[in-house]
Formats: structure tokens, C-alpha cells, sequence
């Protein structure tokens, strides 16, 4: 057999190392005692205490670590969740941050990391939570215009949600169509909110007026907020003007015209000029009148420009020869728009009759006969009487003295136009039961001007004019240029130098009798010079008219409605000797009005 060299096992190479390793530990000589293994220890670290902000508020997180066997070498802190915040000194314990702005309620993590001279780390968190300021709301407003003076509207400022200090915003008046010092007070300020408030006023004044100018505006600019969030950066305010124009239409009138048509012509007014576009309904109607007949119906939507004052509506008349009368018809608004109220809604408009019946005279009132050479006669007798006036005419058919003398017949009216026995002792006119004329009465005839009212037979006037249909293309004389010897232009009731109404012309007092509506009627005119003519009585003179009914009459000239052909004089009519002639316009002479039969 061979020799066998036995192989170390597994098992004895490692004691074997084992004990080369505890044999190299012990070794050293002298047998002294083993050295102790050293380990590092890590910072410990505190990022301090979580806390809570506003967005937009600034912070320093205290943080602070310590090392028990070195020291600490750096800082270093970093954000690890949450809205970013914006962070500086961000190296050393102490963190200087800025809070997001944020809309909600958002927590912020962030970090603190300390290393060790020895190269070891330690971390800490800390929470932030931020909350989103609370927001100033300031609505648009409407203002409603005060008609005089000034006025304030507190505006209320409201906050989102009460704040643990000052909250405050600028404020400016801004122009629009509104304008500053005139419309409203230019104004600037500040709005402070105490801590805990939720609600503030801020002031704005405007100045009232009547004017109709529509609805204006103007601005507030809203700026520089502390602490909150403004809702909007400006508001609008509208003055709300309550103002309205009063429209009216006024009555008016037009002669028929025998055939073919004429216009008539209402006019609309505002009261005053408005900002903007002004319009209503306008619609004809029938009173005494038949549309279709005698006028054309119309209707339809007039507007105002803005600054107009007037306009004018025109209906057409249809022209005839009917013997009919005047008639009238209805012009009636409606509907006007909202910056404007109605006055006079409804206006008459008069077609004035121009078709005259036959004219119609009453007999002379000569009621005896001549007899030439001899004289005349106590009646109407004589050789040649049948030839004579006496003989003829209602003198001679309806000689009774009971309502007027020979022929004539009158009877008595009051006040109200009613009839009066021919014996009564007062009256205000006459109705001519011939003719059918109503005529004025007149009273006082003492020679003393004005001083019995209005139908004073002294009065005299001069001859005045302006309607262009009716005055042959002239006016005449509001007063007289020449000065009577007796009397300055003072020559009838009412008088006043200041006053044109109440001038002594023909017009004015027409107008003034048909506004007292004389017996009823507001229709009186200067009689025609056939129409005065009637009332002669050539049986007397001095005046040579009927006594009983016409007492009071002036002894001179009357004026007609009628210009002379030949020199521009007005005819005038004798009321000393009877007979016709003519006068200059501004000489003074009494006036009897007439109406005609209705």
C-alpha cells in the first residue's frame, strides 16, 4: 500500500484562521488591554412648530438640530408638498417664507435637513396652513334722482369672512355719461374694515334736477386692497332719472273752404326739451263732425328729437257749400313714452263754417209817409204813398210795436242766454228774431269810460286785426298813435300799458268778451257792414236805432270787420244820423259785437 498523505478539511482551515486572528489581536507584548470601535451619531433635528397663515403673509419657521458627538455643518430646508411658497434663507435654521396666494384652504409641508461635521443627516417636518383672504364685494347700484338738491346713498362694502386685522381698499369717482360736480360729487377715500367687521358704507352724493335727460352712469375704480381680495376692480352706478316731460296739445281751427281740402293743423308741445327721443299715440275722432265727410280720420305715432319742443299733427278737411254750422272734432294722445306724461290729452279742432245763408235785413222802421212838399205824415198815408217804404216790407206786414218798433223784433237775453220778457230792466243781449243775429248790450252810456265793466258804451277802441283770412292784408292798430284829445290809450275797461290783452283794440276785446263767454257763447265777432246796418231805425236818430232794446248806444262811429277797397280805411257804420262811411285804424270807435244764428 502506499503512503497517504491525509488533506485539512474544511472545518480546520477555519479555526485555523480563527485562531491566527485572535493570536494577531492578543499579541503586542507586555499583555495590555484591548482597544473600543467608534461610531458617528446622527443630528437630531426640530423644523418647530406648525403654524397658520393668510396667503400673501410672511413667516420665519424657527428650526434648530444638535449633534452629541460633533457639530452640525449645514442647513438645508425644501418644500415638499403644497401650493409653492416662496422661501429665502433656505440654508440655515431659520426659514423667511412667503404664503401662496391659494383660493381654498392648503396645507404646506416643508422640510429641515441638518448634516454633521462627520457627514451625517437629520430631517424634521413642519406643517403651514394657508388660507385664502377674504374677498370685498361691492355691487352696481341704480340711484334714484331727487328733483332738487343734494343727496346720499350709502353703497354697503361687504367682506367674504371677518379678518383678525385692518382691512382697507381706495376708492375714485370716475365720469361716464354722468358728469362729476354736476350730476354727482366727485369724491376719492380709503374704506377701513376694524378687525372682526364684515360689512362697511361708502358714500356717494348726487345732485336733483327736473330736467329730462334720460338715465345717466358713473364709476367707482376700487384699488389698492389691504389684506383681501377685491371682487372687481370697479362698479357702475346709474342716476335713474324720474323726470318726465308733460305733453299737451292745443285746440285749433280752420275755415271749411267750399270745396276741395283744407289742413288743419294741431300743434304738440313738451314743456320742456328732453335728452333723448320723446313719442306718443295720436288718433282722430269724431264730436260733431263725420269722418270720411267731413275730415279725413288719421292716427299714428309722433316723435320728439331730443331738444325738440313742438310738432304738429295735420288732419284734412274736406271743403263744402252745406249750410251747416261750425263743427268740430277730437284729436286725442295716448300712449306716451316712458320719459314723458300727458297734459291736455285731448284737443278740440273747430271747422269753422264759411257758407252763409242769403243775408238776411230787417226793414227800415220808417213806418210813415212823405208828402212833399208839405212835410211828412203821422202814418203812412199820402198821395204817393204806395210808391213810398213805408208801404213795403215787414213795416208794413209785421207792424208790431210789442218786440221792437214797426217791423222789428227783438228779444231780450240774460246772462246765460236765456230769454227775458221785453219788459225786463236788465239784460246782457239782444237776439234778432229777423235776422237771427245775437248782439252784445251795452250799458253805462254817462260819457264816462270804463266805468261800468266790460260792455261800457263809452268805451272805444281802435281797429286791430291779425288774422291774415279776415283782414284784407292788415293788421291795423294794437293801440293808437295819435292821441285823442280826451283820453291816452286808456279808453276801455281794464286797461293796463303793460298788459297787451288788455289793450283798446278790436281783437283784444273780442277776446276778452268770448273768455267771459257772453251769454253763453264764445263765438262773438265784429259785425260785416250789412250786419250793422240791420239795427238801424231810420225812423229815429240820435241814435237811430230801437230804444228799448238798444238803450245804451254810443253816439258816433262803429266799426265793422270790413277794410275799404279805396284807401285801406275800415268801413264804420253812424250810429248819430245812420249811413255808412269809413275811418283810419287807430282812431277810437265804439264796437257792438255780433254772433250769428247757431
Amino acid at each position: 500500500m502506499g503512503s497517504h498523505t491525509p488533506r485539512l478539511g474544511a472545518f480546520a482551515l477555519s479555526s485555523l484562521a480563527t485562531l491566527v486572528l485572535l493570536s494577531a489581536c492578543s499579541s503586542g507584548g507586555g499583555g495590555g488591554t484591548p482597544a473600543a470601535s467608534s461610531i458617528n451619531q446622527a443630528p437630531v433635528v426640530d423644523a418647530g412648530n406648525a403654524i397658520t397663515l393668510y396667503a400673501g403673509d410672511s413667516a420665519t419657521l424657527a428650526g434648530s438640530a444638535t449633534d452629541s458627538d460633533g457639530t452640525i455643518a449645514s442647513y438645508l430646508w425644501s418644500q415638499s408638498a403644497g401650493t409653492a411658497a416662496t422661501l429665502s434663507n433656505a440654508t440655515s435654521s431659520s426659514l423667511d417664507l412667503i404664503a401662496p396666494q391659494v383660493t381654498s384652504a392648503t396645507t404646506l409641508t416643508l422640510q429641515l435637513t441638518a448634516t454633521d461635521d462627520a457627514g451625517s443627516t437629520g430631517s424634521d417636518s413642519v406643517t403651514v396652513q394657508v388660507l385664502p383672504l377674504p374677498t370685498l364685494s361691492l355691487s352696481d347700484s341704480a340711484i334714484t334722482e331727487a328733483d332738487v338738491g343734494t343727496q346720499t346713498t350709502n353703497l354697503t362694502v361687504t367682506l367674504s369672512s371677518a379678518m383678525d386685522r385692518v382691512v382697507s381698499f381706495d376708492y375714485a369717482t370716475l365720469p361716464g355719461t354722468a358728469s362729476a360736480d354736476s350730476d354727482y360729487q366727485s369724491s376719492t377715500g380709503t374704506v377701513t374694515f376694524n378687525p372682526g367687521e364684515t360689512s362697511r358704507t361708502l358714500p356717494v352724493v348726487t345732485f336733483g334736477d327736473t330736467l329730462v335727460e334720460g338715465d345717466e352712469q358713473f364709476s367707482l375704480s376700487l384699488s389698492n386692497p389691504l389684506n383681501a381680495n377685491l371682487a372687481q376692480s370697479s362698479v357702475t352706478l346709474t342716476l335713474v332719472d324720474t323726470d318726465k316731460v308733460v305733453i299737451s296739445a292745443a285746440d285749433a281751427e280752420v275755415l271749411e273752404g267750399d270745396s276741395g281740402t283744407t289742413n288743419l293743423v294741431f300743434t304738440l308741445t313738451l314743456d320742456q326739451a328732453a335728452n333723448g327721443p320723446v313719442s306718443l299715440r295720436y288718433d282722430t275722432s269724431d264730436d260733431t263732425t263725420q269722418a270720411g265727410v267731413d275730415y279725413q280720420n288719421t292716427g299714428g305715432t309722433i316723435t320728439f328729437s331730443g331738444g325738440q319742443t313742438s310738432a304738429s299733427v295735420t288732419v284734412v278737411v274736406n271743403g263744402d257749400t252745406d249750410l251747416e254750422g261750425d263743427e268740430a272734432l277730437l284729436l286725442e294722445l295716448t300712449s306716451p313714452s316712458a320719459n314723458a306724461t300727458l297734459g291736455t290729452s285731448v284737443a278740440v279742432g273747430t271747422i269753422r263754417n264759411d257758407d252763409l245763408p242769403p243775408l238776411v235785413l230787417n226793414d227800415t222802421g220808417l213806418y210813415y209817409g212823405g208828402n212833399y212838399p208839405s212835410g211828412n205824415n203821422t202814418g203812412c198815408s199820402g198821395e204817393t204813398v204806395a210808391r213810398q217804404d213805408c208801404s213795403h216790407g215787414r213795416d208794413a206786414t209785421h207792424f208790431d210795436n210789442s218786440d221792437g218798433a214797426a217791423g222789428f223784433s227783438y228779444t231780450k237775453l240774460d246772462a246765460s242766454g236765456s230769454p227775458l220778457a221785453a219788459s225786463a230792466s236788465s239784460w246782457s243781449c239782444i237776439r234778432d228774431n229777423v235776422t237771427g243775429y245775437y248782439w252784445e248790450a251795452k250799458s253805462g252810456r254817462n260819457g264816462i269810460v270804463a266805468d261800468t265793466g266790460l260792455h261800457d258804451a263809452d268805451d272805444t277802441y281802435t281797429w286791430y286785426n291779425t288774422d291774415p283770412s279776415s283782414n284784407s292784408g292788415k293788421s291795423g292798430y294794437e293801440r293808437a298813435t295819435l292821441i285823442n284829445y280826451r283820453y291816452d290809450n286808456a279808453t276801455c275797461d281794464g286797461y293796463d300799458s303793460a298788459t297787451p290783452s288788455s289793450y283798446c283794440n278790436t281783437e283784444a276785446f273780442v277776446a276778452r268778451v268770448n273768455a267771459e263767454a257772453l251769454c253763453g257763447f264764445n263765438d262773438w265777432r265784429v259785425p260785416s257792414t250789412k250786419e250793422l246796418e240791420s239795427i238801424l231805425n231810420y225812423a229815429e236818430s240820435n241814435p237811430p236805432t230801437e230804444r228799448t232794446f238798444f238803450p245804451h248806444t254810443y253816439l258816433g262811429n262803429y266799426w265793422t270787420s270790413q277794410r275799404s277797397p279805396q284807401n285801406d280805411n275800415i268801413f264804420v257804420v253812424s250810429f248819430t244820423l245812420g249811413g255808412v262811411g269809413d275811418d283810419y285804424g287807430d282812431a277810437r270807435n265804439s264796437v257792438r259785437l255780433v254772433r250769428s244764428a247757431p
